[in-house]
């Protein structure tokens, strides 16, 4: 959103104060929107389809690795983001397993190319949008579903390698970074985030379900995936590094429903449409974030969900008398105001 500052201040003098107060307000509520506002992800058909990115900035000793996928189909190898290719190792994989391999698999390679991986003990579903976040902390690799850690971290010499510049996401790049070559992933990716920081675990649960800005400190790549045609996919940090769609005709964007942010903008009414940056009101299966704006949520009427993540800053009261059904994980970096009732089947 870009405003004219001089424009905007001109206008204002002209305004009496009641009528500057609601213009400021109405302005306020409108850049919370679209800051929280999430649109489109990328599908893709698991038989060619690929975005690659020519480089990013390569973290050298710590990298988080975050991503949202859904999967039609459980292909061998199918690759949610790779900096690999056939025969050279790159940093990271977060991608399925091989050989009827039906599980979530996250690796680093050390720069000695060591490659240490950590694998899900269980398939990955199928029509269920996941949240995958991978982090080496300098000593050790951790990994994270839907913001709960997997498994036992696996130690590693805090190196990584920096070596292989592009990387895929949907599959693995060829040689020469022209095409992809295998690892197809047959479904959808949303908002891919690559960090030369170790995201804790309590900053990977408050930030899943909202988009960022792009400006957050040791974010070094981020892709929305939001586009609503053509074949780029922009990296919405300083560096530029926007991915391109090959073997694709820019008509396989989206509407995504990976997570549903509060945005607040019309009222505190939990069943206001307009409050939602999807546009509607969560249901029993969608990731809900709350982040901390002016309009703070309350239930008023019996509500439902499936991750919970309320923000720092930010407050979910859930009205007398009503009940609010969370199927996932809750996790609270704010205030939980429960009057009425919370049940997690």
């Amino acid at each position: 959103m870009k405003i004219c500052i001089n424009k905007l201040f001109e206008h204002l003098n002209k305004l009496n104060t009641r009528k500057k107060h609601l213009l400021l307000l109405t302005l306020i509520l409108g850049i919370t929107a679209a800051t929280y506002a999430q649109g489109n992800c990328l599908e893709f058909d698991g038989t060619n389809d690929i975005v690659i990115v020519q480089n990013y900035p390569k973290p050298t000793n710590k990298i988080t690795v975050e991503a949202w996928a859904y999967a039609e189909s459980l292909a061998n190898y199918g690759s949610v983001a790779m900096n690999w290719n056939t025969g050279t190792r790159g940093q990271f994989t977060m991608g399925l397993g091989g050989g009827g391999n039906k599980k979530m698999h996250v690796s680093v390679t050390e720069s000695d190319d060591d490659n240490i991986q950590l694998e899900d003990p269980q398939n990955f579903p199928i029509g269920v949008w996941v949240h995958l976040a991978l982090v080496a902390d300098g000593s050790l690799i951790h990994f994270y579903k839907n913001g709960i850690e997997i498994g036992t971290p696996l130690s590693y010499d805090g190196t990584l390698k920096t070596s292989l510049a592009p990387f895929g996401i949907g599959a693995k790049p060829n040689g020469d970074a022209t095409d992809g070559i295998d690892s197809w992933w047959h479904g959808k990716i949303d908002d891919v985030r690559i960090w030369n920081v170790a995201r804790t675990a309590d900053e990977i649960r408050e930030n899943m379900c909202k988009e960022l800005i792009g400006t957050e400190t040791g974010l070094v790549a981020y892709y929305k995936l939001n586009e609503k045609n053509g074949t780029n996919a922009n990296d919405e940090t300083v560096n530029n590094n926007d991915g391109t769609l090959h073997n694709m005709a820019g008509d396989e964007w989206a509407p995504s429903t990976a997570f549903n942010t509060w945005t607040g903008t019309t009222d505190t009414d939990w069943h206001t449409t307009t409050n939602w940056s999807s546009g509607f009101v969560p249901e029993a299966t969608d990731n809900v974030g709350i982040v901390d704006i002016s309009n703070q949520p309350a239930t008023g009427a019996d509500a439902s969900c499936k991750i919970l993540s309320i923000g720092t800053g930010a407050t979910l009261t859930v009205s007398p008398s009503t009940i609010l059904t969370v199927s996932g994980n809750i996790f609270v970096s704010g205030t939980f105001d429960v009057k009425g009732t919370v049940n997690q089947p």
